[in-house]
């Protein structure tokens, strides 16, 4: 954020628009909302550009968010485990500094790389409410059945299980050429 107007500058003018958009969301669901509706918050809670989000940053606006009444708060991160990309002195985990945070006041939802019933195990150990799987329900649609039932799962993408993937040509380049973001065999 590098704006100069009301919402760029300090971390306080910075956080300002986040809170405003949970404040006006929260303002619509009461108006408009005919059954219970749930509001959540996802966040990236690091950037390693210069300037960027910082941890300091998303521990403020992690507390600043406590008090807004969020159904949940969704941590998105690469890897579950992750430490901090910025300070390679703290090996605390993200999820579990922003658990010292979220406390039982909001329910925290952890991800990143999770692909087995015992990754999912160890997330929830780690004190998150939810954990959520997002590649490896890419690279295996059924995983969390196939869990369930104690199958095995598949663990990268093919050429064999694209048929299966319905998986466009140009997403399919796009997936291949970013190294890493999904497993390919």
């Amino acid at each position: 954020n590098r704006r100069d107007d009301k919402w760029g500058g300090s971390l306080e003018k910075r956080m300002a628009f986040p809170l405003a958009v949970v404040d006006e969301a929260k303002k619509i669901i009461t108006k408009h909302a005919t059954k219970p509706f749930i509001l959540g918050y996802r966040i990236s809670p690091e950037e390693l550009e210069e300037p960027g989000i910082t941890l300091a940053d998303t521990k403020q606006l992690v507390e600043a968010l406590k008090g807004k009444g969020l159904d949940y708060l969704h941590i998105s991160l690469g890897r579950y485990a992750q430490t901090s990309m910025r300070d390679k002195t703290n090996q605390t985990t993200i999820l579990s500094e922003l658990i010292a945070i979220t406390g039982d006041d909001l329910p925290l939802i952890g991800v990143g790389n999770i692909q087995t019933k015992e990754d999912i195990s160890k997330v929830l150990a780690m004190g998150v409410s939810l954990a959520a799987m997002g590649r490896q329900l890419i690279v295996d649609p059924d995983s969390v059945e196939k869990i369930e039932k104690g199958a095995e799962l598949l663990t990268a993408l093919s050429e064999e299980t694209r048929p299966d993937l319905a998986i466009p040509d140009m997403m399919w380049q796009y997936m291949k050429s970013n190294k890493g973001w999904l497993p390919f065999e």
